[in-house]
């Protein structure tokens, strides 16, 4: 590409020569590699100088990652990637991004949700971290006509096994919003006494809570013998 401009490797650390020589073992280039981004940077170059009325050296118009001119496109390349390079800084300062992740458990008649996001800290010693548990009941779910109302203090909703009781009801509806497609009840770890959670990054008590609810609603079957439901 352009004019071969050579590189004394005295002026390269071996940090960077470590880099290049791992870059420059890939076969084929890894996606979204320094390598793979420089050669398609080269292949556009040489492809698109013409356009624009540049002739380009003969000898560089092939990449060989092997040269000193194909080096240096990779270790550009690489420091516009790599995650702590200072243009990548500058642009995490410009658009402040928020986490969020889901884990879902499919059944036939419900589906539990663990959700995981971040947020600014409101309080001191407080973390970024919020989780939720959600389960979304279906018409066959025995617990599905057991939701009389709306209101959230109900005694069905209270039954579920949730961490500090549910927080969350709502009934989600058909897209024409004639039928109940599903009741959604969630529970949330920002309680008073929840910091913990605030600072918990993989979530493995909010996952085992999720993961007991998810047995607890498998296990729930009707028994009119006695109070309506056995679970």
């Amino acid at each position: 590409m352009g004019d071969n401009v050579g590189i004394k490797q005295d002026f390269i650390s071996e940090r960077e020569r470590t880099a290049l020589d791992r870059a420059l073992s890939e076969s084929p280039p890894t996606p979204g590699s320094a390598l793979e981004l420089a050669t398609r940077f080269h292949e556009a170059y040489e492809r698109l100088a013409p356009r624009f009325g540049y002739e380009t050296k003969p000898e560089t118009r092939e990449f060989d990652p092997q040269t000193p001119n194909g080096r240096l496109m990779i270790a550009v390349c690489r420091e516009i990637i790599e995650p702590n390079n200072p243009m990548r800084k500058t642009m995490s300062k410009e658009i402040k991004w928020k986490r969020r992740e889901e884990w879902l458990c499919v059944r036939t008649s419900f589906c539990v949700v663990v959700k995981h996001w971040t947020e600014d800290c409101g309080f001191q010693d407080e973390g970024p971290h919020r989780w939720g548990v959600y389960a979304y009941l279906y018409p066959k779910h025995p617990l599905f006509a057991e939701f009389k109302t709306d209101d959230i203090w109900q005694p069905p909703a209270h039954d579920l096994p949730m961490h500090g009781g549910p927080s969350l009801f709502r009934r989600n509806w058909t897209n024409d919003g004639k039928e109940c497609c599903s009741i959604e009840i969630g529970s949330d770890y920002h309680h008073d006494g929840d910091i913990c959670y605030t600072h918990d990054d993989e979530g493995h008590g909010v996952k085992a809570d999720a993961a007991e609810l998810v047995r607890w609603l498998a296990e729930c079957k009707p028994n009119t013998a006695l109070t309506g439901l056995s679970c």
